[in-house]
């Protein structure tokens, strides 16, 4: 995966699930695509919990409405031209998640 992509490049994802400060949380990940996926995960995980048995299913539309839940979810990945973390705010997260699903899609 290119640097554009993502690939290779440290990345935070910042939840913070409810106005409460003490429900903030972070991971970290080797690349944007890796971040993107744990955040799918996050959700599938949450369905699980809800689910006892058989085959996860949904679609974006619930996927987006769980993420707007977040109180607040921002992604920083690093630029290595700027030597920063670049921040991405919740709508680029849902693209690049949109994304993402579409390329696991056409395996």
């Amino acid at each position: 995966m290119s640097n554009r992509n993502g690939g290779g490049r440290h990345t935070i994802v910042l939840i913070q699930q409810q106005q409460d400060l003490n429900t903030r949380t972070y991971t970290d990940h080797e690349s944007v695509a890796d971040a993107v996926r744990s955040i799918v995960g996050l959700y599938e995980n949450f369905l699980r919990t809800k689910k006892s048995q058989g085959a996860l299913s949904y679609d974006t539309k619930e996927l987006f409405h769980y993420l707007d839940s977040y109180h607040d979810i921002s992604i920083l990945a690093f630029d290595r031209n700027t030597k920063a973390y670049q921040p991405y705010d919740r709508t680029w997260i849902k693209n690049s998640i949109y994304q993402q699903l579409q390329r696991d899609q056409k395996k």
